[in-house]
């Protein structure tokens, strides 16, 4: 891969309109210890999901080794897993809650991709709302200049 990780995921389907991007990065807890001959302790979400996809392939990619110690359905569960010191997380850049910090140079955990955000819309709702909800997003977005 070189020094520039793969994009983790095309958010874009037909439709969506991508009003984001941002880098995946390794989050825990202060108080995690990871040595580096040490599987990496994974917390995920159920598959399907991105970030467990991004973790894994990035961890194999390193050649790093890797063990599931919770596996969850939403984020409470990974902010309290995360909270308790006992493992990893993937996390957008600037979702990462003030309380844990990015680990991923800190551990010699591998670098992620990015992940674009993408609104999806339902066909058969009103148009004039969602069109001026679309464009209220894309001017607040990251990508609002280039839309």
């Amino acid at each position: 891969h070189g020094d520039q990780p793969q994009r983790a995921a095309d958010a874009a389907q037909p439709g969506g309109r991508v009003v984001g991007r941002e880098r995946l990065v390794w989050v825990a807890h202060t108080s995690l210890q990871l040595e580096p001959d040490q599987p990496v302790p994974l917390i995920v979400y159920q598959a399907p999901s991105l970030s467990r996809t991004e973790a894994i392939r990035a961890l194999e990619d390193a050649g790093r080794t890797w063990r599931i110690t919770c596996n969850v359905r939403e984020i409470n569960g990974v902010l309290a897993a995360l909270r308790a010191g006992i493992g990893v997380a993937v996390f957008p850049q600037s979702l990462i809650p003030d309380d844990l910090v990015r680990v991923t140079g800190t551990l010699s955990l591998p670098l992620l991709g990015d992940v674009d955000f993408a609104l999806l819309d339902n066909p058969r709702a009103a148009r004039e709302p969602v069109d001026a909800l679309v464009s209220a997003i894309v001017a607040r977005s990251s990508l609002g200049a280039n839309a």
